[in-house]
């Protein structure tokens, strides 16, 4: 199973990031499967640790900006991209967040398929996690003074030592309910899931959600006239 765990600090040295990304790895599958490439890359405030069946991890050659696609998406018009595909890839997220910083949100509309995608701005040192329209694959965060965190699975987060483990008692009593945790929250206070059709930027500016699509009901579809 594909995995992936990392972190991003802009006051934390980057020997301190690199233990919690282990930290966070130990035990897990993170830690490297039989038949899965573990990998452990850093630059500048950002660490991340990886462990793929495919090699879904593509670094540009200037080593500043870094794409992780876990899953499969589309490009309005194109071909279907799936992450063993690293030249096509390579140049098709390139373009996107050439895109997305010139012409906006409006870019991530034309992206559809089941994906979490991760691209790492090194010039900027900032950091951009996207997720697909249903958010089918999950990503875990965990928003801290000084440090963000942010995980594929719940394990990695818990075991950073940062990470507080209260419950959260409302989402607790939701999950007894109803067999599911309404809204972006997780049984721990502290851990939180970014929401469908979300763009989550971190940078020196702090932390900013941004929803590229919704779900549009036209109430005067199937009314008698």
């Amino acid at each position: 199973m594909d995995s992936l765990a990392g972190c991003l600090s802009y006051r934390l040295p980057q020997a301190h990031l690199h233990r919690i990304c282990r930290q966070m790895a130990s035990g897990s599958g993170l830690s490297g499967a039989a038949g899965c490439r573990a990998t452990l890359w850093a630059r500048g405030p950002f660490s991340m640790r990886t462990s793929s069946f495919n090699d879904s991890l593509v670094i540009r050659p200037d080593r500043e900006t870094l794409f992780y696609l876990h899953g499969y998406l589309q490009v309005a018009g194109g071909s279907l991209f799936e992450s063993s595909n690293r030249p096509s890839l390579s140049h098709t997220l390139t373009k996107l967040l050439l895109d997305l910083h010139t012409q906006g949100l409006g870019t991530l509309r034309e992206l559809s398929g089941s994906y979490l995608l991760l691209l790492y701005d090194g010039r900027r040192s900032a950091l951009h996690l996207l997720t697909d329209r249903l958010a089918s694959r999950p990503l875990f965060y965990a928003s801290l003074p000084g440090i963000f965190l942010f995980a594929t699975h719940l394990p990695p987060l818990l075991r950073a030592p940062a990470v507080d483990r209260a419950l959260d008692l409302p989402a607790l009593a939701e999950f007894l309910r109803f067999s599911m945790i309404l809204g972006g929250r997780t049984l721990y206070q502290s851990v939180k899931t970014v929401p469908p059709a979300t763009l989550l930027t971190i940078d020196r500016d702090g932390l900013r959600f941004h929803r590229y699509w919704s779900l549009d009901f036209d109430e005067s579809w199937g009314r008698s006239r």
